[in-house]
């Protein structure tokens, strides 16, 4: 789980958002699971309904990494990091 600080809308030094990292291109895939199964466990922490669509997208994404079917595109790498704002704002709230 990346957890964003910010400051007058930017990162503060040393915190960077899960696509910022991504980009580096110098992960590798244990941790990009490791990271999606923590905003998996953070969804569940709050709405484990099987019918809720953000849990099953990063279920699918989580079993496209398992299975190495299809690998995880930018644009899933940023809309994770949408969800992951908005669930990380529920713990706050």
């Amino acid at each position: 789980m990346v957890i964003v600080v910010t400051d007058c809308g930017k990162n503060m030094p040393g915190s960077k958002k899960l696509i910022d990292i991504i980009d580096e291109m110098n992960m590798k895939e244990s941790t990009i699971l490791n990271k999606f199964n923590k905003l998996l466990k953070l969804i569940i922490s709050f709405n484990p309904s099987i019918d809720n669509v953000e849990l099953r997208w990063v279920e699918e994404r989580i079993n496209r990494i398992d299975k190495n079917v299809k690998l995880i595109t930018k644009r899933d790498l940023k809309n994770a990091n949408t969800i992951y704002k908005k669930w990380n704002k529920t713990t706050r709230s």
